[in-house]
């Protein structure tokens, strides 16, 4: 048996299809939307106490200065998890999102394109 922060977290179809909703109408979303916002469990990531070794090169390269205009960062990380997630993939193993996404840049650093 998993131990309880390892169980598998119902998703939110399941919680749907295991509660009696009342007809379609304004109350059917009022129940809905109060079964939206109810705080679930987090489910944990087994590894989740130890920062993988790719996570923490990440994480190093984005802790240096300007990393977010250096072409070093990008091609020696960014890059590769930018494009997991460009195409719409799961990566295998969670990231924090603070790793993901990053504050707005100064007006006075030019735009990333491609």
């Amino acid at each position: 048996m998993l131990p309880p922060d390892h169980c598998p977290v119902p998703s939110f179809d399941d919680i749907l299809d295991s509660s009696s909703l009342p007809p379609p109408g304004p109350d059917f979303y009022a129940a809905r939307r109060a079964l939206w916002l109810t705080p679930r469990p987090v489910m944990r990531h087994p590894d989740s106490t130890s920062p993988s070794v790719s996570r923490q090169r990440l994480e190093g390269l984005l802790s240096t200065p300007d990393a977010a205009k250096d072409d070093y960062a990008w091609n020696h990380g960014v890059k590769k998890v930018w494009g997991v997630l460009d195409t719409g993939s799961r990566l295998r193993r969670p990231l924090p999102l603070s790793l993901i996404v990053c504050p707005p840049l100064p007006a006075s650093v030019p735009a990333f394109t491609m």
